[in-house]
């Protein structure tokens, strides 16, 4: 028999007659108390009740007619696992509301007697984000968000999402996700979860006028025997056990090429500046609302003769802008930089590639220009540099680019589909250019 909600029916918190098998805990209860907050992220550990609160969110509103509601998860698997989405969901909704669309005995949709309706998808690969369109959500969940890209939650979420002028529902986006996945950093970015600013007791570790993130751990959870689950986290590894069991966000994953403790941070250059380069990885598309491109990266480097170190990253530049704006940016750095800094710009394959470069040379007249082609996989163009930063060679000036910078280099594992990459590869072809270029010698980088 399903529980009643510890709220009146009707009330602003809970305005629906559906009841629940499960009452939500306090933090899902805050959670779901900021009905006017457009986005919000819940959860950090596992077993703070994630995929309840997704659940009981998208349920607020089905009383209304023309409420639509939209809950995704990467794979459809996921949806069906044990204790998953669409189980869950049978359990609450049956006898409240009929279940079609069934696959493998699970309904993936929900039809209310109001009129209401319940979609469940997913989104594996980045180009499935495109089978959304045509529909409209006035909620959009997404569960363990850091398992997608950025790209397909801007879309789904934000180009998705409609009501009619006099429509009293909200417009919700709700997530939930433990740290880790590909997607780590962009969401640790986005909803601003820094450690300096948790408390261990914060009930809204972040708040803005149209965002939050509210943390929910283990012991939030009085529906679950906690001692037990714990007792099992104990047995994964330590990185694991720090994301799953604390909601840890800066824990870094084995596997990644950099760590921020090989790169010693300078007021300025030292010594005698030997080689300097711009190298610049390209992305010639402007950012629009339900889409995030790549982003165009300008790397300074230095090959320097000093005690402290090798190499210096002197500055990052980066953008989303169109071709026309693009030229126009990387003019004006060059302008910045002075003639006697060579620019590398990293050439797109094909005519559109060379039509691209020929009106860059021609925006960089005067000025010492070179055209390249990348080989080989973005991980084994970036080995050299990660080899010189591991052995302590590398140096970064002090700048605002710098804690981002950084935070991508340390998500970066080579693996395709990870996400932003553009500041490594901006930074490995410099690299590589002033280290592994043709004609440059042995004693060249390290004379006697």
């Amino acid at each position: 028999m399903a529980t009643a909600v510890s709220w009146p029916v009707g009330s602003l918190v809970w305005p629906t007659t559906i009841k629940l098998e499960a009452t939500p805990t306090a933090r899902q209860a805050l959670a779901l108390s900021m009905d006017w907050k457009r986005e919000l992220l819940f959860g950090g550990a596992a077993g703070g009740g994630k995929s309840y609160f997704l659940l009981m969110a998208a349920l607020q509103y089905v009383d209304y007619p023309e409420y639509r509601a939209l809950i995704v998860r990467r794979t459809f698997p996921q949806l069906k696992i044990a204790l998953g989405l669409l189980e869950i969901a049978e359990e609450w909704l049956s006898g409240q509301a009929e279940g079609v669309d069934t696959v493998d005995g699970l309904p993936t949709r929900w039809l209310f007697p109001s009129g209401a309706k319940l979609d469940f998808g997913h989104c594996q690969h980045l180009k499935d984000r495109y089978q959304y369109q045509g529909g409209g959500w006035h909620f959009v969940g997404t569960d363990e968000l850091t398992q997608f890209l950025e790209r397909q939650y801007l879309y789904i979420c934000f180009s998705r999402q409609r009501r009619e002028l006099a429509s009293l529902i909200p417009m919700r986006t709700r997530a939930t996700s433990n740290p880790g996945g590909i997607g780590h950093e962009w969401v640790r970015e986005r909803f601003k979860i820094l450690a300096d600013e948790v408390g261990p007791d914060d009930p809204a570790a972040f708040v803005s006028l149209s965002r939050a993130f509210i943390p929910s751990k283990i012991r939030d959870n009085p529906h679950l025997d906690a001692d037990d689950y714990e007792a099992s986290l104990l047995e994964l590894h330590p990185y694991e056990r720090a994301q799953l069991m604390e909601g840890d966000w800066d824990v870094r994953a084995p596997g990644s090429l950099f760590q921020r403790e090989w790169f010693r941070v300078l007021r300025a250059t030292p010594g005698k500046v030997r080689k300097r380069v711009r190298y610049w990885d390209l992305a010639a598309t402007e950012p629009k609302k339900g889409r995030d491109p790549d982003w165009s990266v300008g790397t300074k480097y230095a090959a320097v003769n000093a005690a402290e170190v090798d190499y210096v990253v002197e500055d990052v530049e980066r953008c989303q802008l169109e071709p026309g704006g693009l030229e126009v940016r990387i003019r004006a750095i060059a302008d910045a930089d002075g003639k006697a800094v060579p620019i590398v710009i990293e050439q797109e394959g094909g005519s559109a590639g060379k039509i691209a470069a020929r009106a860059l040379g021609r925006a960089l007249e005067g000025y010492t220009v070179r055209f390249e082609r990348s080989t080989g996989s973005k991980k084994v163009r970036a080995g050299p540099f990660a080899s010189a930063s591991e052995q302590g060679r590398v140096g970064v000036l002090e700048g605002q680019w710098l804690n981002e910078w950084v935070r991508e280099l340390e998500s970066f594992s080579g693996e395709d589909d990870q996400g932003h990459d553009d500041q490594v590869d901006s930074v490995s072809g410099a690299h590589n250019e002033i280290a592994v270029a043709k004609g440059v010698t042995w004693e060249d980088l390290y004379p006697t």
